[in-house]
């Protein structure tokens, strides 16, 4: 929402792309959300820009190896920036401009496969696995609280 603040003529792209989808709806559901290119654009412009975090989850090295030329030893922790992936200027032009136009067109996507734009980390469970149910007051809070265990795997045969 910040972003289409900042932006008002993008913003009205947007409302002017919903306006022409609903004409007559009374809500919107998923199946329309492919007939929204614009929408879709600029929630990945924001993401690319606007990740949940500065950092991927950190990875440790099980055993040596070499990333981009730096050696990593066995037992060494990986702290990858997502922030400065999504301000690369080998992968985005203008990187500090918000031009959601960018992905029209476009078939980067953000469920890990395209690593110029994984705002969430890389492949694995998808949004319909987790548990979003919260308990209403004066904070909210999980219904089921999230526990998320760590497993050693081996990138390299």
């Amino acid at each position: 929402m910040a972003e289409l603040m900042k932006h008002p003529t993008t913003m009205r792209k947007v409302q002017e792309e919903l306006r022409t989808l609903i004409q007559g709806k009374t809500f919107i559901d998923e199946s329309d959300l492919s007939k929204l290119p614009y929408l879709k654009a600029v929630v990945r412009e924001t993401l690319r820009l606007r990740a949940a975090g500065p950092l991927l989850i950190v990875r440790e090295a099980i055993q040596k190896c070499s990333i981009q030329g730096y050696d990593i030893l066995p037992k060494s922790l990986v702290f990858v920036s997502i922030w400065e992936i999504g301000r690369d200027p080998n992968f985005w032009s203008d990187p500090e401009i918000f031009i959601p136009e960018r992905f029209l067109g476009s078939s980067i996507d953000f469920r890990g496969q395209d690593f110029e734009l994984i705002p969430f980390g890389a492949v694995g469970m998808t949004e319909d696995d987790i548990d979003f149910d919260v308990l209403p007051g004066i904070t909210m809070h999980k219904k089921n609280p999230l526990c998320l265990l760590a497993k050693k795997f081996s990138l390299v045969n």
